[in-house]
């Protein structure tokens, strides 16, 4: 039949379809919202039926600040939502009701082990006291009569959560009483029934067990008797206190301390475990929405089908089981029956699983639908042998002749195991030819069933047994067949057959993966950073206790694991058979059935590794800052690990990785990142150094990464060799969009620098193309801008070499101009500042220069006194330094006097002044010194210069002295008044400041001197 309901997407994409096509079958409910989109196992725990605890728990400070509760179990809407009336909730209701009447005696022990929801009931109490009105709405949903609601004190003793020294501390203090207690005593029901007064109040202790066991007997007395004050005071109608107690009752101390607190009602306590009560909780936590109307047809349909097989068998049919079928749906009744030892997590986590898988293949789920990989997660550990027995019994059918050929359908074999071995776990009775039947799809005929159980009694451990007329089927652990391997593998020791399974693992995967480090064992792992894979025989619980301590280069381990555990017990049964079968076949007189099953053993076992799900695990992780995930890959064939891993060492992923690294912090160097490689957990695998070597020279020279190397210089775009690129060099991300720069840049980073190479400064824009910055750099050059090139060190209208050249600031080009500035005044003496430049152009190879720039250059060496400029109105001259002038000139004197023998002495003037452009002081100054030395003679009235004639010598003159003093005012005063009479004359005076002056003060010197002609040279500081 067909079904139109909506379809839920769920946990692990079990349900991938929104609707279904063609017909077929369908439930006719629909999950819980927070049930079908639930994403994991996890999540579907959590969703389903959440953990209710007091974890965000705070106590009562007194009567007017009541107890806090935080998280989901904090809010009543959600609480009262996800909360169902069961049996036991009315039961305690209904026992405070009549304590509420004066006719009960207000004390509930609740009885009953882990998850059966006793937590859930106190919170339930707490939240229908301090949140009455939300209990109203709850009341009226579920039809429960209840008295209204007044104002309650609530103490919850959460001893699970909070540490309490003793019972009677937190019951007082939200009472807002004090009380002074005698070390070896308790409080008295006097004490309690005056501190309750004619108030309402209600006192819940839960998980009182491991709290109780850790007390001393002397503390133990105590809180029995504060408990038996309690009950009494509870008992008594005068007063409404209630008391409800949770114990698990495993101890006999708090078995003891249960009876002292049930005393009022008997000596009994309230069960918690109530199979009446399965069905109803199943159904409101799983379902949303049932389609009753549906639900009838399905189940009328499913009667007249299954009646037929009943009277087959001479079976009546059960006259409740159309309603146990309403109630249960969508599941049979008998099915549920068969799990009523779960816990109720348990059970409604794994009936959301065979829900979600069933969802749209059946309309009734019977209990054949369990699949077995919910069987083992739910019911292994609690009946481990019988259903490890069910799944080798279940392999062996596989593998019969019978099943492969067709004669029987493996389905209904399984059926059936599975439906005999639930109601063996169960009820330790068994399935009947009823049970039998639910249990199996409807499809099949009675004649089918009865010939299976035949063969399933012939080749497995099912066994019928007769009890007063009823013959039930049971799973049992007996092997006619093989019952000496049997009781000879339960000598074996459990670390034996590991080992024996661990030698055939190393066998299969040594064979299978190879170029790689394998290893078995954590112990073996060393910190290298070679990849090492590490072969286990099942996943760990904990993933990371999987790493040594000091095992930092985490990224270099692969594990590879069995899905199906290699250790479980069925395994470990599988090698402690081979291991028997081995030594039996040794021992036996009749060796030949043993060494056939030894063969069948090991192949089976074989083919157990083969085909156990193996798989790859390690770390993935999508960005650098979340926390990597788990990326667990299932292997197919062992073989293809070599693929696997290769695809998490694949350049496209190296590549990711890199850029997501640059993508964080721009740059990084070789060595961090093959470091990141190695350390960092769910990075790509680093197999070999030459494979990301040669993916950063391809990715340099596809413009996608820039490496600058440990000696400054910026790949980009360039082809190199991956061998060139070291552990210290760093890679960098180039930007998105690279502008070039202007000549504005250019000139303000050279006037910046000074002095800026070519190399400098295209090491600052990688990113740009060669010919681009060329052109950019030889635009830049602009002497009026005060930027000149530097070649050679010349200095130069273009370079021939861009490369080699550098740009200047004046002041720099200028220093490279002043050695030959000062080599061509040295041999002229004295040059016209066009002629110098010129000069400098033309033989010296400067064509950039100008005029301004020279006589930058002239000026820094006048600063140092290595020259002198004269600057005139029709000409700026360089000349050497006065002195030196002086005695070139006389040099060029006396020769020119000497070469003529008699020569006129305007007339030499003026020739030289062609030569040496200098003033004519210095030619003046000059013949008047060869004369006063004695050099030279002249004659007035011919107004001629010769050398002398007269051997006497005249009367030596006083001589022209230099005074070059250095000091303060009143010391080179000292000096002058020692050197020359105040009558002398001194000529040509300069005075040099060794001073920075303000203006101000340079304008108030000059004045002091009054009016006469001055030559003024001073710079004005940079600022």
């Amino acid at each position: 039949m067909k079904i139109h309901a909506s379809t839920y997407s769920g946990w692990l994409n079990e349900i991938k379809r929104s609707g279904i096509e063609g017909g077929g079958y369908m439930l006719a409910v629909k999950l819980r919202e927070e049930i079908a989109d639930a994403k994991s196992e996890a999540q579907l725990v959590r969703n389903i039926n959440p953990v209710i605890s007091w974890d965000d728990f705070k106590p009562p400070e007194g009567p007017d600040i009541p107890a806090q509760l935080g998280g989901l179990e904090g809010d009543p809407e959600w609480f009262f939502s996800h909360t169902y009336p069961t049996s036991v909730i009315k039961e305690v209701l209904e026992g405070i009701k009549e304590k509420i009447e004066g006719v009960g005696p207000g004390v509930f022990p609740l009885d009953g082990y882990l998850g059966s929801g006793k937590s859930h009931i106190l919170l339930t109490l707490y939240h229908i006291f301090r949140h009455p009105e939300e209990a109203l709405s709850w009341f009226k949903k579920w039809g429960i009569d209840f008295p209204e609601i007044e104002d309650t004190i609530v103490i919850p003793v959460p001893l699970q959560n909070v540490s309490y020294k003793d019972l009677w501390s937190p019951f007082f203090k939200a009472l807002g009483k004090d009380i002074d207690v005698e070390e070896e005593d308790w409080p008295k029901p006097n004490q309690i029934k005056k501190a309750v007064g004619d108030k309402k109040v209600l006192m819940l202790i839960d998980e009182i067990d491991n709290w109780y066991d850790a007390k001393s007997s002397q503390e133990k007395a105590r809180v029995r008797g504060f408990l038996q004050s309690l009950s009494e005071t509870s008992e008594d109608p005068d007063y409404q206190l209630k008391l409800v107690t949770t114990f698990l009752g495993l101890s006999s101390d708090v078995k003891v301390l249960r009876d002292i607190v049930a005393r009022p009602r008997g000596g009994s306590s309230i069960v918690m475990q109530r199979t009446e009560d399965i069905f109803d909780i199943v159904r409101f936590r799983l379902f949303e929405v049932t389609d009753d109307a549906e639900i009838e047809k399905i189940i009328l349909e499913y009667l007249k089908k299954i009646g037929e097989k009943l009277r087959k068998k001479g079976l009546d049919e059960n006259s409740h089981l159309r309603d146990e079928l309403k109630r249960a749906y969508p599941f049979h009744p008998s099915f549920l029956r068969t799990l009523s030892s779960l816990k109720v997590r348990q059970m409604l986590v794994m009936l959301a699983r065979v829900v979600m898988r069933k969802l749209d293949k059946v309309d009734l789920i019977i209990a054949s639908d369990l699949d077995d990989d919910i069987l083992r997660d739910y019911l292994h550990s609690a009946n481990p042998k019988i259903v490890d027995a069910y799944f080798e019994d279940i392999r062996f059918v596989q593998n019969t002749r019978e099943v492969k050929d067709g004669i029987i359908s493996f389905d209904l074999a399984r059926a059936i195991l599975l439906t005999s071995m639930l109601n063996t776990t169960e009820t330790k009775k068994g399935a009947d030819i009823k049970d039998i039947i639910f249990g199996c799809s409807p499809k099949y005929k009675v004649q089918d069933i009865d010939d299976t159980i035949s063969f399933l009694e012939k080749w497995t451990r099912l066994k019928k047994i007769e009890e007063d007329g009823i013959i039930r089927y049971v799973i049992t652990t007996e092997l006619p067949v093989a019952v000496k391997i049997e009781r000879k593998a339960q000598l074996i020791s459990a670390d034996d057959a590991l080992n024996r399974i661990k030698q055939l693992v190393e066998k299969t995967v040594s064979s299978e993966i190879r170029g790689y480090k394998l290893i078995y064992d954590p112990s073996e792992i060393t910190n290298d950073k070679r990849l090492k894979i590490l072969t286990l025989l099942e996943k760990p619980l904990d993933l990371s206790s999987v790493y040594p301590s000091d095992f930092t280069n985490k990224n270099t381990l692969y594990l590879l694991y069995p899905g199906y555990s290699l250790k479980s017990d069925e395994t470990i049964k599988l090698a402690k058979r081979i291991i028997a079968s081995s030594e039996l076949a040794e021992t036996e007189e009749q060796k030949e059935p043993f060494k056939d099953f030894h063969k069948e053993y090991m192949k089976h076992l074989k083919k157990q590794i083969d085909n156990a799900g193996w798989r790859g695990f390690r770390w993935f992780r999508k960005n650098l800052k979340d926390r990597p995930t788990p990326d667990e890959r299932t292997i197919t064939n062992l073989k293809d690990v070599d693929e696997v891993i290769k695809n998490y060492a694949s350049k496209d992923l190296l590549k990711y990785f890199l850029n997501m690294v640059l993508e964080e912090q721009n740059e990084i160097s070789l060595r961090d990142l093959k470091e990141r490689f190695y350390r960092l957990e769910g990075a790509p695998i680093l197999l070999k150094d030459e494979d990301l070597l040669s993916l950063l020279a391809e990715m340099e020279k596809n413009g996608e990464v820039a490496i600058k190397t440990k000696q400054g210089r910026t790949l980009y775009k360039e082809s190199i060799s991956p061998q060139i690129v070291g552990n210290e060099d760093v890679i960098e991300k180039p930007p998105e969009t690279a502008v070039p720069p202007t000549t504005g840049d250019v000139a303000t980073l050279v006037k910046d620098k000074k002095k800026l190479h070519y190399k400098e400064y295209a090491s600052r824009y990688p990113f740009i193309e060669e010919g681009v910055l060329e052109k950019v750099y030889i635009s830049s050059i602009n002497p009026k801008d005060g930027i000149f090139a530097i070649e050679e060190n010349k200095v130069v209208s273009r370079p021939t070499n861009t490369k080699l050249s550098a740009l200047a600031v004046k002041e720099e080009a200028a220093k490279v101009l002043e050695p030959l500035v000062l080599k061509i005044v040295n041999e002229k003496i004295a040059i016209k500042l066009p002629e110098l430049s010129e000069i400098l152009k033309e033989t010296y190879g400067n064509s950039g220069i100008t005029d301004d720039l020279v006589l930058m250059a002239s000026d820094n060496l006048e600063i140092g006194t290595q020259v002198h400029i004269l600057r005139r109105k029709d000409a700026v001259v360089v000349q050497l330094p006065e002195e030196r002038l002086i005695d070139e000139v006389k040099k060029k004197i006396f020769f020119e006097v000497k070469k003529e023998g008699e020569i006129d002495k305007e007339i030499l003037i003026e020739e030289l002044s062609k030569r040496i452009p200098t003033e004519k002081k210095t030619f003046d100054d000059a013949i008047a010194y060869l004369i006063d030395d004695g050099k030279l003679e002249f004659d007035k009235e011919s107004d001629k210069l010769s050398l002398p004639r007269k051997k006497d010598k005249p009367v030596k003159p006083k001589k022209r002295i230099i005074i070059k003093e250095e000091g303060t005012t009143s010391e080179i005063i000292n000096k002058i008044g020692e050197i020359v009479e105040e009558t002398d004359i001194i000529e040509d005076v300069r005075i040099e400041i060794v001073k920075d002056l303000s203006a101000k003060e340079l304008k108030e010197l000059l004045e002091r001197t009054g009016e006469m002609s001055i030559k003024l040279m001073a710079r004005r500081k940079e600022i």
